[in-house]
């Protein structure tokens, strides 16, 4: 147990690589489970747990305007089999998706952003 939730943390980590270039790469990572009505426990059940990565490009357009590009993908999964009441055991119902997202935003930051130390 103790080797999944270091695994866990590792993968909720997020690193960003960028120099002093207007452009940087990211990639993170992390757990997801599913928590609806298939999942009728306080915890969800540790066979809930799945994976998700993630990992774009950043573009810095001036000290104020960045453009990101990223792809993140990931898997929920949700049984019955699972469940504590017997009316969802009873109903046996389960499902497996894969999921994909693609997605672009522009970030426009008040203050700016300066990397390094500033000037004195």
């Amino acid at each position: 147990m103790t080797r999944r939730i270091i695994i866990a943390f590792l993968l909720t980590l997020s690193l960003q690589a960028s120099s002093q270039t207007r452009t940087g790469i990211f990639i993170g990572g992390g757990p997801t489970w599913y928590y609806g009505d298939m999942n009728d426990r306080l915890l969800t059940h540790q066979k809930l747990f799945r994976y998700y990565f993630t990992g774009g490009l950043l573009y810095r357009a001036s000290q104020h305007f960045y453009i990101a590009g990223a792809f993140s993908a990931g898997k929920v999964v949700g049984a019955d089999s699972l469940a504590i009441q017997d009316f969802n055991l009873n109903r046996d119902l389960h499902f497996r998706n894969d999921i994909w997202q693609v997605s672009l935003t522009a970030e426009y930051r008040i203050l700016g952003y300066q990397n390094g130390k500033p000037e004195k």
